[in-house]
């Protein structure tokens, strides 16, 4: 590259890339900071294109990520990250030019370019019926080769700028980094999702998801940086003051305008807002409004299991059995077919809610079914011995309630009152009054005006079962759903 002003850009695109010390000296001397910028704008559109993609496979919440992923609010946090790493480098002693290191920044984005054309095609292959394993693996090793190839041209253009250690750049980049993430995205969701801090597990997860899409903050940053960016720009390239205030005014606009578009999108929709107004109500204990408030957000967020198996659970609250059932085996369809971990814990709490349903509908024999094949899929899962013991105690059969009950608390040490109240009816009616003391003491040391309710005497505990209301009744009974795993036992015998 000797004769640099020959090279046409799309060879010093490349050379960024294959050779970036010299590519940057090249820009630099021609003053690319026109096309760094532009560059910038064009990954800025790039990555809008994983976003449309998840929306069209079904995952409605990841619209929001536009707010970040688009060509202004891009072109914005580049500005703002260049700036940040240039007083940073300034504080730990290497002087170096913003509207260099701008321009170089812009001229790296190709790299970034490389990353979101590579998720674009993961997620389009994961979208398919059979995804290439091959070709995921490919391009996931193209996406983190790139991704790390952008911090290293970060090294390389502080090195270029200011003859400082490439290692410095790169910390420098990380740095900022780091703390941007922190600020803009860790803070922020840490503060949306508090409020749900003891919300049922879907809803919390859910929560979560919305939260860490939601984009606010890094559209106000974007917005303070298209601004310091063109007054910093303007004193770089030492434009006249009418013409720097002209094109601050007109940076602080487009700013704006995406903040009001951005804030406008992301309240039309609300998705935080309606998932909050369901936990109120589901705190009220005004269930069958959280269930069906719940209901229309499942389509939010693809593939949301747990989410399906939290409105299921309200349903039952609400004694909206025939509701919850049909949840149950959405949840278990989607866990069948899709890769989620623990897929046999997830498949057993399907089949312990279709159980649980099916027994509030009174059909016993097939929700003591799916009980059975809810062991199966995890015979440490507590819940499905405890439910299976209060439908024999309904249906009379106080031999196999036993057996249940004390499978759960004796084999398994279940916790749960449940238990103890299945096994206080069971006794009671084989009039074993010792037996079903004990039970209604255990009860009782739990809860005291469940115990109240149930009754005193023998024969107030031979009906314990049908005392238990839905609140009772709700899942789970305890908060450990199995048994910790046993851990081996270290040898401690010092070898000699």
């Amino acid at each position: 590259m000797e004769n640099q002003k020959l090279h046409s850009k799309a060879k010093l695109a490349l050379a960024v890339i294959t050779s970036p010390g010299a590519a940057f000296e090249e820009i630099l001397t021609r003053r690319l900071l026109g096309t760094g910028l532009v560059i910038a704008l064009i990954a800025g559109a790039v990555s809008t294109i994983p976003a449309i993609i998840s929306v069209a496979g079904g995952d409605r919440v990841q619209a929001l990520m536009l707010g970040k992923s688009n060509p202004v609010v891009w072109l914005g946090l580049c500005m703002l990250i260049a700036l940040a790493m240039q007083r940073l480098l300034k504080w730990i002693g290497a002087e170096v030019d913003y509207v260099g290191l701008l321009t170089l920044m812009g001229w790296s984005q190709i790299t970034l370019i490389i990353v979101q054309l590579t998720m674009a095609a993961l997620l389009w292959t994961q979208l398919s019926d059979r995804p290439m394993t091959t070709f995921i693996s490919l391009m996931f090793a193209i996406s983190a080769t790139a991704s790390l190839g952008y911090v290293y041209l970060m090294g390389v253009a502080v090195h270029t700028l200011s003859g400082s250690p490439k290692a410095r750049g790169i910390m420098a980049y990380v740095v900022v980094l780091m703390a941007t993430a922190i600020a803009f995205s860790q803070t922020y969701v840490t503060a949306k999702i508090s409020p749900f801090a003891d919300a049922l597990p879907g809803i919390s997860s859910t929560a979560r998801i919305i939260s860490g899409a939601d984009q606010t903050p890094w559209t106000f940053a974007a917005a303070i940086g298209l601004t310091l960016g063109v007054l910093f720009i303007g004193r770089g390239l030492k434009w006249e003051q009418r013409q720097i205030r002209t094109n601050v005014v007109i940076a602080a606009l487009v700013g704006l305008i995406a903040i009001v578009g951005y804030s406008g999108f992301a309240q039309k929709h609300n998705y935080y807002g309606k998932l909050r107004q369901a936990h109120e109500s589901y705190i009220h204990e005004n269930y069958s409004a959280a269930a069906s408030q719940l209901e229309r957000l499942l389509p939010v967020v693809k593939e949301n299991q747990a989410l399906i198996l939290d409105t299921a659970d309200v349903y039952v609250l609400a004694k909206r059995d025939d509701k919850a059932l049909a949840l149950y085996g959405r949840a278990a369809d989607q866990i069948k077919h899709g890769d989620a971990p623990d897929k046999k814990q997830w498949l057993a709490r399907a089949s312990l809610g279709e159980g649980i349903a099916l027994d509030g509908m009174g059909r016993y024999p097939e929700a003591l079914a799916k009980f059975e094949l809810a062991k199966k899929q995890w015979p440490e899962f507590r819940e499905p011995w405890v439910r299976s013991a209060l439908s024999f105690d309904r249906m009379g059969k106080y031999d196999d309630a036993i057996t249940a009950g004390n499978q759960a608390v004796q084999t398994l040490g279940s916790k749960s009152t449940l238990a103890w109240v299945a096994l206080a009816d069971a006794f009671a009616n084989k009039n074993d009054r010792v037996q079903a003391g004990t039970a209604i003491t255990m009860v009782e040391s739990a809860d005291k005006k469940l115990a109240s309710r149930i009754g005193s005497k023998l024969e107030d505990w031979q009906t314990a079962v049908a005392k238990l209301s839905r609140e009772d009744l709700k899942f789970p009974s305890e908060r450990e759903l199995a048994p910790e795993p046993e851990k081996p036992e270290k040898n401690k015998a010092k070898k000699k």
